[in-house]
């Protein structure tokens, strides 16, 4: 959801290297290369800081700018600062000099803003990225007498609004998705004194009103279809002071019953904001309302019973689900800043999100999802519930017991739909899935909110498994074109075409680990190629994949994408149904015997990536003092809390380094390892999925420990009472076991390893290899020799220096040896894997020269 329930304004604290760069730019002793580079460094200082204190839309501070609204109306064709002139007057302050005028035809060309935007995107990572810029009514009300060279006012008002519209979609062309329009006019409005001065200049306030409406709904008439744009209502924020003061009721009508926005961030900090009694206009359930109830003006933090009161009594005029939290104001609307420190800023952002999430969280709704078939959502007799690993006496949601006859009925829509999708161009596929990409961008708080309580992952783990879905989704809209384009070779023997042609329908089954980039890494290439699918998610996490293939669903034609639920029936019909081309599977490699069983009869297609015992390998040059890669080994062996199925589950050392690796591991584990709250910041190890996973786990450690093995505790557990009543498993490693104990040789998809010496490469060569399993591996140590013992493992992925997701590429193909499945996913191999290879040839001697007549 954007806004989020926990939001801010954008500006941040100016730090003291940013400002002293400023000053020495500005006195000619730095080039502006030089300061650019310490702003390049700063924004991606505080992204990282926005993400480590719990913000979920990320902005670059605002560190290029000097002034919030100035510096990009001085950038607009036609506008120029000036310093000639006194800055806003505050509540007893007068701001230091600078405005602009406007001295030619108001137009957009270019804007450093869009470049600057792009860096913020580029280094936001699995945030999203959110742009500020001052609303079109800044550029009309802010212009003192004598600085406008319009002579028509009708025609400043359609080239400003011309000019906005352009700005909109070249930030939309950047990829920005969430804009706020920062808009100080309307304050102009909300008492006597601001009707005054607005008279002063021969304005009356009635008809200012229609004009600020008018500004921002024909700015915003355009605007693509999956850009949220809010608008931020300020009554001045300069060194912690104000100008303006009064309720929103004069202008309350339009502003929340008349405004094309998509949410309002609205200062209700103190007794200068008026009563909560204007949101009674509200009139939209789809407009978002961002209450401003902290101020940002100090350091000091509120009541917090008294702003979760606050918020209850603004729930009496909007419901409480169209409501968010924020800060009345930025931080630093200039450069100077307001008078706080930067941890208390922090801090001040901390609670926004501790309150949010308290008030918010008793306020779960409860999900449910039916069979998707043919375009409609399709009823089911009966449901399953799917409990929060983290509380299973909390019910997220409900999914559908689809029937064997409802199983048939999709695919037998995707059958008939097939006979025309496959004949779309790849244009409009990729189009279209690019417009899906999108939707899923703009939904992807609302998405990870739901994973993460279905599941049980922490919300950056979450986060992660959406950046790597619409990482692959948009890797293969990119390179779909080229890999699926026919080759023709002509050649001494005549002209060969070698065209890759869709299959069919597809089966796409879905495990519960990674239940939404296991469905997209089938979703994408398979209705790109051509295709059309059936998507059967986990019944241990069903909801947000089967809410994220809706999404991708809307954008495509009725029966190109349909989703079921069910029990092993339903399993059995997709895997041996005729109408069925090809089976796309990730899972258990047991579950896969039985659907090469069900499939044997039709002679499917199959792409399967099965179970994996993945093994880490550290040579006697590997450096145990090496902290980062302490931490990434402890990362790939817990992440997900141990359940992916590329994590390593096996740890091999060289026994020359072997006890100081387990001290510096241990070390690194109980540094990053925090078990709690998915939902809590500082959480790094969720839940176990599910009960069932619990106990398989706890019945391999208690093996290894009955065999003589020592399993010392890792971590931290941060909530004792929240961890008695999840599918919580303290982390544990496993020493002193032997080399084909269960826990070793068997996957254990759970918190736990076991770590053992080696005394050769050849041995632990022999260790790995012999192993049923071969998906991924790694070797950590001199890059050459770890290379050269790479070569030798019989594993689909081998990474060097990494491991599990921290070395996946999604530019490459992905798949196992052995019993680690058949096929590969990923790259253009994974693209191709869902197309017929048929070769066309057109001889030139059509007549063989030895048969006789």
């Amino acid at each position: 959801m954007i806004p989020f329930r926990n939001d801010h304004v954008g500006s941040f604290l100016r730090p003291a290297n940013l400002s002293q760069a400023r000053e020495q730019y500005k006195a000619g002793n730095i080039t502006y290369e030089a300061l650019r580079a310490v702003e390049d460094q700063e924004i991606i200082r505080i992204i990282e800081q926005q993400k480590e204190n719990g913000v979920f839309a990320v902005t670059d501070g605002e560190f290029r700018r000097s002034w919030w609204h100035f510096d990009f109306l001085g950038g607009l064709d036609g506008v120029e600062l000036y310093e000639e002139i006194d800055g806003p007057k505050f509540h007893n302050m007068q701001t230091r000099k600078g405005g602009i005028r406007v001295v030619g035809k108001v137009d957009f060309s270019s804007h450093p803003f869009v470049e600057h935007f792009e860096f913020l995107l580029k280094h936001a990572g699995d945030a999203v990225a959110k742009q500020t810029i001052p609303s079109p009514n800044m550029l009309i009300y802010r212009l003192e007498p004598g600085a406008n060279s319009y002579n028509d006012r009708e025609q400043f008002l359609q080239d400003t609004i011309a000019a906005y519209q352009k700005a909109i979609q070249a930030f939309y062309d950047a990829g920005c998705r969430y804009l706020q329009l920062d808009d100080t006019a309307w304050a102009d409005l909300f008492s006597e004194a601001g009707h005054d001065k607005l008279r002063a200049k021969g304005l009356e306030p009635a008809e200012e009103l229609k004009i600020m409406q008018r500004m921002i709904n024909e700015t915003l008439a355009h605007k693509p279809a999956d850009l949220v744009v809010t608008m931020h209502i300020c009554r001045g924020n300069y060194k912690s002071n104000y100008f303006s003061s009064g309720g929103y009721d004069y202008a309350s009508e339009v502003i929340f019953g008349g405004l094309d926005v998509d949410g309002l961030f609205l200062e209700f900090d103190d007794e200068r904001s008026g009563s909560f009694e204007p949101l009674k206009y509200v009139n939209r359930p789809d407009l978002k309302i961002v209450l401003g109830l902290l101020t940002s003006k100090t350091g000091e933090l509120e009541d917090k019973e008294y702003i979760k009161a606050r918020i209850a009594e603004a729930a009496t005029y909007v419901p409480l689900e169209q409501l968010c939290l924020s800060p009345q104001c930025g931080f630093s609307s200039t450069e100077e800043g307001n008078i706080l420190t930067e941890e208390q800023q922090w801090r001040k952002l901390r609670y926004v999100k501790e309150i949010a999430e308290e008030v918010w969280k008793a306020d779960q709704e409860t999900v449910v999802v039916e069979a998707f078939i043919n375009g409609h959502h399709v009823p089911s007799l009966s449901q399953s519930a799917k409990e929060n690993p983290a509380n299973p006496a909390e019910i997220v949601g409900y999914f559908p017991v689809t029937t064997k006859e409802q199983a048939v009925e999709a695919i037998e829509a995707a059958a008939e739909a097939f006979k025309i999708w496959k004949k779309t161009s790849i244009d409009e596929r990729i189009t279209r899935m690019r417009k899906a990409i999108e939707k899923i961008r703009a939904a992807e708080p609302e998405i990870v909110h739901l994973l993460s309580r279905e599941h049980g992952k922490p919300l950056y783990d979450a986060h992660g498994e959406i950046y790597v879905s619409l990482m692959w989704m948009e890797f293969a809209c990119n390179e779909a074109a080229s890999v699926l384009q026919e080759e023709v070779q002509e050649h001494d023997h005549g002209t060969t075409i070698l065209s890759y042609d869709p299959m069919g329908v597809v089966a796409a089954i879905s495990p519960w680990n990674y239940p939404i980039a296991l469905s997209t890494i089938k979703i994408a290439p398979a209705l790109l190629a051509g295709n059309t699918i059936v998507l059967k998610p986990s019944p241990f996490a069903p909801l947000a994949a089967a809410k994220v293939a809706e999404l991708i669903a809307g954008e495509f034609p009725a029966g190109v994408i349909n989703v079921v639920h069910g029990d092993a029936d339903v399993g059995v019909e997709l895997t041996s149904n005729p109408l069925v081309a090809k089976i796309a599977f990730t899972g258990g490699t047991a579950t896969a015997k039985h659907i090469i069983k069900a499939a044997s009869e039709t002679i499917k297609d199959m792409t399967l990536e099965l179970g994996g015992n993945d093994a880490a390998i550290f040579l006697d040059s590997f450096d145990v003092q090496d902290e980062r890669a302490m931490r990434r080994i402890v990362i790939s062996n817990f992440l997900t809390t141990g359940q992916i199925c590329m994590i390593a589950k096996r740890v091999y050392v060289h026994r020359s380094i072997y006890d100081a690796f387990v001290e510096k591991y241990i070390e690194a584990a109980n540094r990053w390892i925090r078990i709690g709250d998915p939902f809590d910041a500082n959480t790094t190890v969720g839940p176990v999925n599910n009960l069932k996973q619990k106990n398989y786990v706890q019945g391999l450690i208690e093996d290894a420990r009955q065999r003589g093995a020592k399993v010392i505790p890792l971590g931290q557990i941060l909530d004792q009472q929240q961890f008695e009543q999840g599918y919580y498993l303290q982390p544990t490693l496993v020493l002193d076991c032997d080399y084909h104990d269960p826990i070793v040789v068997e996957e254990q998809f759970g918190p736990t390893v076991p770590i053992l010496p080696f005394d050769d490469v050849e041995q632990v060569i022999h260790l790995h290899n012999e192993s049923i399993y071969g998906l991924t591996s790694s070797v950590w140590g001199r890059e050459e020799e770890a290379v050269l013992v790479a070569r030798q493992l019989e594993a689909g992925t081998t990474m060097i220096n990494t491991a599990a997701v921290q070395g996946l590429d999604v530019r490459f193909p992905f798949g196992g040896f052995k019993q680690s499945g058949i096929g590969r996913e990923y790259g253009a191999e994974g693209i191709r894997t869902y197309t017929e290879l048929h070769v066309i040839n057109v001889p030139k001697t059509l007549d063989l020269p030895y048969i006789p007549e």
